[in-house]
């Protein structure tokens, strides 16, 4: 437990390297299925800097544990901060498929994107 303490110490403890190091961490907790620990890392980077690629791979995470519409609105996040984002573009109707959102659910994205520019 001590080193696990002593990590997260070091890795709050500067900016620009803690948002990679808790990518990479978070990306490493992902491939071993362990998904509670990927998402606080994934929100942890994306605090330190809130970047679309941060919220697709958070959304990976989030939808791996089973929670299709937390990973939806990370998904929305991160096709607000780069629009054209064709893979969450892709993962984004994926998802509202497999939770039966019907199409008047979905949300126009071009006009989220214009809102927050």
């Amino acid at each position: 437990m001590w080193r696990g303490q002593a990590w997260g110490a070091y890795i709050e403890s500067r900016d620009k390297t803690s948002n990679t190091l808790c990518c990479r961490l978070g990306l490493a907790f992902r491939r071993h299925k362990k998904f509670k620990e990927a998402i606080e890392n994934y929100r942890k980077a994306k605090a330190i800097y809130p970047d679309a690629v941060i919220y697709f791979d958070l959304a990976i995470a989030i939808a791996e544990s089973g929670d299709l519409t937390q990973a939806i609105g990370s998904l929305r996040c991160a096709l607000v901060l780069r629009p054209k984002f064709s893979q969450a573009e892709k993962m984004l109707k994926t998802l509202q498929k497999k939770a039966g959102h019907s199409n008047e659910e979905q949300v126009d994205l071009s006009a989220l994107s214009r809102r927050f520019s």
